[in-house]
């Protein structure tokens, strides 16, 4: 009996339905048509090429505390999904978009450009930034705050949640850390007793 050798198709097609899209889908297959299929959900956010530097750190930390797989932020485009472009904006504020780590320097991203027609029916192109979900780590922004994603909407996490995610990822060892307890004043000696029994 002779054994064939099995083959398997690595380059599946992409689930028809974009509902099923993951963030590296979107990225992997990002052209015109797809940036106008995606609108705001919990995988894309919409961004005109003015946001500020800021603002996407803001997001960079949304997308790497945002389970399962991060994000993706469409740079260029309005929220109704007018494609606007990046070709006008001044080369200086792209350069700053581009060195958005320095203000969420535990995010991982990266950027690519497609190109597109504008609304004006002119060439331009977009920018397409991809950042990743940090298992290991809480992600904040250089001022101390931390966003997750919910539906559609950026929301800050206040210091409790924050607390949670850092102890959820391995962050925080709540057994080495400092309290104020003294020994044997604040401690129930007859349960410590019933505990060593």
């Amino acid at each position: 009996m002779v054994n064939e050798q099995l083959t398997f198709d690595f380059n599946a097609p992409l689930p028809s339905l974009p509902q099923l899209w993951t963030p590296d889908d979107i990225f992997g297959s990002c052209d015109q048509e797809t940036i106008e299929r995606f609108a705001e959900d919990n995988r894309v956010e919409r961004k005109r090429a003015k946001v500020s530097q800021k603002d996407l750190a803001d997001y960079l930390s949304m997308w790497a505390n945002t389970q399962p797989h991060g994000g993706i932020v469409f740079i260029g485009v309005e929220n109704d999904g007018k494609i606007t472009g990046c070709a006008k904006t001044e080369q200086e504020h792209i350069n700053q978009l581009h060195t958005v780590q320095r203000l969420c320097s535990d995010a991982k991203h990266e950027f690519k450009k497609v190109p597109v027609k504008n609304a004006s029916g002119q060439d331009d192109y977009m920018l397409v930034l991809r950042v990743y979900y940090r298992a290991d780590k809480l992600v904040e922004t250089v001022d101390g705050n931390a966003y997750i994603r919910e539906g559609d909407e950026k929301r800050r996490l206040n210091e409790a949640e924050k607390r949670e995610i850092r102890l959820n990822k391995g962050e925080l060892d709540v057994e080495s850390e400092s309290t104020t307890l003294k020994f044997p004043d604040d401690f129930d000696i007859t349960l410590l007793n019933v505990y060593r029994n």
